[in-house]
């Protein structure tokens, strides 16, 4: 079931227009949230291209989708520590691909960002927001990434995930995403699965189905999704 809203524009695109958007992007990308040594922290996974730096701040309970269409999620996320006490203070950027794969960075049309935000948790380290259901989609193929995945036999695709960058005073940052569990691309022949071997076990979380009233009475036409997940970030070492 879908969001009572006319499909905007500006959250479609061909896969083409999009890929075309992605060209400039370092092919590095993988390389830039490599899991730390540490056996105590929580499971990191890359960062990706289409992060942005300094998103727009939202307010705990906002619809970060805009105008795009989806199966509605509501999200109820809490930030501790190592001994699950809540981390109040933190900053955590959310972004994720719409229903047909792309980012906002991807639709040249768009007007603003969209399926991205800055969230501060609160007391209780948590924070809520509203988006839709994340699809699986292509890295981008056209360079030396796509040559490899060539030669090895491995589709482009990721499985679907959204993505959390947490940033907290005196404490490890974290990148690190969350698996939609049933979703494309998680298991299967080693040449399906996630193309660039993203997926971690303890990353992969229900979002499960639900209908009727929802956590903060927002009416919803027919299913909805529920997302709560605790990340539990490391201590700074010196």
């Amino acid at each position: 079931m879908r969001l009572s809203l006319e499909r905007a524009p500006q959250c479609a695109a061909t896969r083409s227009t999009a890929t075309s958007r992605t060209r400039s992007l370092s092919e590095d990308w993988w390389r830039t949230a490599a899991p730390t040594a540490c056996s105590a922290a929580p499971t990191s996974a890359i960062l990706g291209p289409f992060h942005v730096a300094g998103p727009p701040a939202a307010e705990h309970g906002s619809d970060i989708a805009g105008d795009c269409t989806g199966t509605p999620i509501w999200a109820d996320i809490q930030v501790t520590d190592q001994e699950g006490e809540p981390v109040s203070g933190a900053v955590v950027d959310v972004w994720q691909s719409n229903e047909d794969g792309f980012y906002d960075v991807q639709l040249p049309d768009l007007d603003g960002p969209v399926l991205g935000a800055r969230f501060t948790t609160g007391e209780d380290g948590r924070f809520t927001f509203w988006s839709i259901l994340p699809s699986e989609y292509p890295i981008p193929d056209d360079g030396p990434v796509g040559r490899m995945l060539s030669a090895v036999g491995r589709h482009p695709y990721r499985a679907p995930h959204v993505h959390f960058l947490i940033n907290a005073p005196g404490h490890q940052p974290l990148t690190t995403q969350l698996f939609v569990r049933g979703g494309a691309h998680l298991d299967g022949a080693p040449g399906q699965r996630d193309a660039v071997f993203g997926v971690k076990d303890d990353l992969i979380t229900d979002f499960v189905r639900r209908t009727g009233p929802t956590p903060d009475g927002r009416p919803v036409d027919g299913e909805w999704r529920l997302l709560e997940f605790t990340f539990r970030i490391a201590p700074l070492t010196h």
